[in-house]
């Protein structure tokens, strides 16, 4: 490893070597998508960050968006949260004090969000128009399916919804005759329409 790679990745290396189960992000170009390393060689060009619990920040900083840190030293429901911009994560404060600047606003109507509060306390909710106001309580992120994570898939103009796993297949699953049969449906994530969490089967029982 030469001084340069030291120099640029210091902080990174310093902390895969006390975690070094974990991996690293890694990002070879500024273009690229974001995937884990598990044997970094430390390239100097390419993007790496800690695979820690503020790995979101750090990408975002790395990606060149805005992160903000609520000043508040303690929640108080009365009041509204004042955000600083930052331009490095600190693990000495909790994680739910740091978000995502919005590109003014980044969510619609319909959205699945996280909700968090400074306590680090965390509920999904689909999002309403009179959720704006939420980002002045609240860190949202918008939720994205993660691998093996259970979801709701459906296709646009279908009233029939299936429930499976997101991976690099998903399969449809039904009970098709009146035998009882178990049909399995083997399909390219890709080739649904629409997907959502499984919390979204509370909303088709309303």
């Amino acid at each position: 490893m030469t001084p340069e790679q030291i120099k640029k990745h210091k902080e990174v290396i310093k902390w895969f070597c006390d975690n070094p189960d974990k991996g690293v992000w890694r990002k070879d170009t500024p273009t690229n998508d974001w995937y884990i390393d598990n044997t970094p060689a430390w390239y100097k060009d390419y993007i790496y960050v800690q695979k820690d619990e503020y790995a979101e920040f750090r990408k975002a900083l790395a990606d060149g968006e805005t992160v903000q840190l609520d000043n508040q030293l303690e929640y108080d429901s009365s009041k509204l949260k004042t955000w600083i911009e930052v331009d490095e994560i600190s693990d000495h404060i909790p994680v739910a004090h740091y978000r995502i600047k919005s590109d003014e606003f980044k969510f619609k109507v319909g959205d699945w969000v996280y909700c968090t509060l400074k306590q680090g306390t965390t509920t999904l909710r689909q999002f309403k128009k009179e959720m704006i106001e939420w980002v002045n309580i609240y860190r949202l992120t918008k939720w994205k399916p993660k691998e093996n994570e259970l979801c709701v898939f459906w296709d646009n103009n279908c009233d029939e919804y299936y429930i499976g796993r997101y991976e690099a297949l998903c399969f449809k699953e039904t009970f098709g005759d009146e035998f009882g049969n178990h049909y399995r449906y083997l399909q390219q994530k890709g080739d649904w329409d629409n997907i959502a969490p499984l919390e979204f089967v509370q909303t088709l029982r309303r």
